[in-house]
């Protein structure tokens, strides 16, 4: 069996085909790393500037039009802070936190000063001493300020909120309840701010502090809405996945969401790669027979002593050994372009994915991480691979075999989308349903309901066995006399 499967090797790599996909290989792979890299659109933040100068010209010529004198002095006021405001953020650098500042704390402080001036609302001095003070922070750089401010206003309004609801209130117990448990929760957050260091503005931790804050609010809302049954189980199972890899972000200072490195092309290795794969799947379970009987070589390898069976077998072994061979190239291939391209410190994070069985951070190796992909990957590859190699040998043609399976790949997926969106029972047994084992990684199940780990290893093992029982018993009985 051995010297079958080497001579098979030998076959193969003395085509000119496979080197050409190789190269193939290290092109695609080179276009993926370049989309990952730069996949970051610069260009937003030129825009904004763009919209700043436009509405500064803008507010600046409506300021112009209006007649503080006709009783225009609330809107006058009003215009005169957005243009300041506006004015206000051109003066720091498009992704600093100062920018996120003046547009969520500063506004405010604005609008009240304009208005004590042009309108007669409130106290002028107090307004601009207010104002010149938290100007004077943000110019010193003291995000801090600003964070302890909005703390201390906000518990301002959850003491409000936990006094005893006069009678005949028309705010529901409910609602108020709700209120306090948002209130907590982001002074809980602002607080981790302080805490944890972290300046407002666009990165990774702020990103991350910002999904946990928007994840504890879609929890909280589902716990009081009227019916029970805002959101949905999954949404709410997902949230709370988000806040445990929030947390994770946070309390290591590690970027595992990141899309701009090498780690995010291994997360994502076989949703990029899966087509090199098929390729290597199509060339070579679809011709390793059916080549032979068309060029007769087969009367060369029967008369060997050595049985039907297994010649069949190692043909299949070899196609399969193939397969693991293009898998681990493209990984070589991936580690190298990759950590040329974007870098090779990020393959130090490891992968981080949330339980959704045990409501747990399941933390492992980056490529530990990997090879459980493959595991759970290789169930749909191979039944691919059987199913190109079964055809071939049946009807002796490689491109009506490649046709079959690409139409059959795609269109079968198709139908089981459809069949499970319209519970067509009888398409159930369709194995692409059941032939990515990813889903059930880390305690995950599958989207169709009635797909489980084992009814999945169970078909899946059905479909190889036929296909499988099916290619040996046509090869042992194949005529070759007339070839």
């Amino acid at each position: 069996m051995i010297n079958l499967v080497k001579n098979e090797f030998v076959k193969i790599f003395s085509r000119k085909g496979i080197y050409i996909l190789f190269l193939v290989f290290f092109g695609y792979v080179l276009l993926v790393n370049k989309i990952y890299r730069d996949n970051y659109d610069y260009s937003v933040y030129d825009s904004y500037n763009e919209n700043l100068d436009v509405e500064i010209k803008y507010a600046q010529d409506e300021l112009n039009n209006i007649d503080i004198s006709n009783g225009y002095s609330s809107y006058y006021a009003s215009v005169k802070a957005r243009l300041e405001n506006y004015k206000l953020q051109k003066e720091y650098d498009e992704d600093s936190w100062q920018r996120q500042v003046i547009n969520e704390d500063i506004q405010s402080l604005q609008s009240d000063y304009y208005y004590a001036l042009y309108a007669e609302s409130g106290d002028v001095d107090e307004a601009k001493a207010t104002l010149d003070d938290a100007l004077s922070k943000l110019e010193k750089g003291d995000w801090r300020y600003f964070v302890k401010e909005k703390i201390a206003s906000l518990e301002e309004e959850l003491a409000t909120l936990k006094n005893p609801l006069p009678e005949n209130s028309y705010n529901s117990y409910n609602n108020q309840e709700m209120r306090i448990k948002e209130l907590e929760s982001s002074i809980a957050n602002l607080q981790i701010r302080l805490d944890e260091d972290i300046p407002y503005g666009d990165d990774y931790l702020n990103k991350a502090l910002n999904t946990k804050q928007q994840a504890e609010d879609v929890i909280i809302s589902s716990e009081y809405s009227s019916d029970g049954a805002y959101y949905d189980q999954e949404y709410i199972d997902e949230s709370k996945g988000n806040i445990a890899l929030s947390e994770y972000i946070i309390e290591n200072k590690q970027d595992i969401n990141s899309e701009n490195n090498s780690r995010a092309v291994i997360m994502n290795f076989y949703n990029e790669y899966t087509l090199l794969f098929l390729a290597v799947i199509l060339m070579i379970g679809g011709t390793i027979v059916s080549s032979e009987f068309n060029k007769g070589t087969i009367k060369n390898l029967l008369i060997k002593p050595y049985s039907r069976v297994k010649i069949i077998l190692s043909k299949y072994i070899t196609a399969i050994l193939m397969v693991l061979l293009s898998i681990l190239l493209v990984l070589v291939l991936q580690l190298l372009i990759g950590g040329l391209f974007m870098d090779f410190s990020s393959l130090a994070i490891p992968a981080v994915i949330y339980n959704t069985s045990t409501k747990a951070l399941v933390v492992v190796n980056l490529f530990k991480h990997l090879f459980l992909m493959t595991l759970a990957s290789l169930p749909m590859l191979i039944l691919l691979l059987t199913v190109v190699f079964t055809i071939s040998t049946l009807f002796n043609s490689s491109s009506l075999a490649i046709v079959l399976t690409v139409g059959g790949y795609f269109g079968s997926a198709i139908i089981a989308e459809a069949a499970y969106a319209l519970d067509w029972k009888i398409f159930r047994i369709i194995p692409t349903l059941y032939w990515d084992f990813n889903c059930y990684l880390y305690g995950g199940s599958s989207t169709y309901q009635y797909a489980t780990l084992t009814s999945s290893t169970i078909i899946c093992l059905i479909y190889w066995l036929l296909l499988m029982a099916l290619t040996i018993t046509v090869f042992k009985k194949r005529n070759i006399k007339n070839i």
